[in-house]
């Protein structure tokens, strides 16, 4: 009797052994950006730039005749996105600018909220800002890790994106915002 006994502990010790290791595995393949990322989804806002003057071109060193016109003004593209792991929500608030862009614009970004259903997982109050030539990004992030997991709940960023151009003459501020449900 004491050796069937002394063989079920052994074998109850060993489930719960490979079940921890198991658990183990999942969490540390998930509690990074280096873990696999098994989901996305992103929402984008794009806006049209103004046409560079030709006082403008011509400070720039461009001199638009038949065979040079000019160069469209490019584009700015707010975007809110969110991808995740097995155990990680990763939220981003990217604000960028075409790479056909002239002139120097002032960027920000603002990861304002995450939601995990319907209460509020983290907030940042200051965006990330930079000035841009040429094109560029600006990026903001809001991670969580949930030890039950991302799976099976309503995930929601909330972004705030900001475009001035270095003169004042142009400006855009918009929110935007993107659902999950891994």
């Amino acid at each position: 009797m004491k050796i069937k006994r002394l063989i079920r502990l052994i074998l109850q010790i060993s489930i719960v052994m490979s079940l921890l290791i198991a658990n183990t595995s999942i969490a540390a393949a998930g509690g990074g950006k280096n873990g696999k990322i098994i989901g996305q989804v992103s929402n984008s806002a794009i806006k049209s730039l103004p046409t560079p003057t030709t006082k403008e071109l011509r400070a720039w060193g461009i001199m638009p005749n038949a065979t040079q016109p000019v160069p469209s003004g490019g584009t700015a593209t707010a975007t809110a996105g969110l991808e995740w792991s097995y155990i990680t929500m990763y939220s981003t608030a990217k604000s960028s600018l075409s790479s056909n862009t002239l002139g120097v614009y002032n960027l920000c970004a603002r990861v304002v909220r995450l939601i995990m259903n319907g209460v509020v997982q983290g907030t940042h109050s200051s965006p990330v800002c930079g000035d841009r030539t040429g094109g560029g990004v600006v990026v903001d992030n809001l991670n969580k890790t949930v030890a039950s997991g991302v799976r099976g709940k309503t995930w929601k960023v909330d972004t705030y994106h900001n475009f001035v151009k270095s003169d004042n003459t142009w400006n855009w501020n918009t929110p935007n915002s993107v659902t999950a449900y891994p």
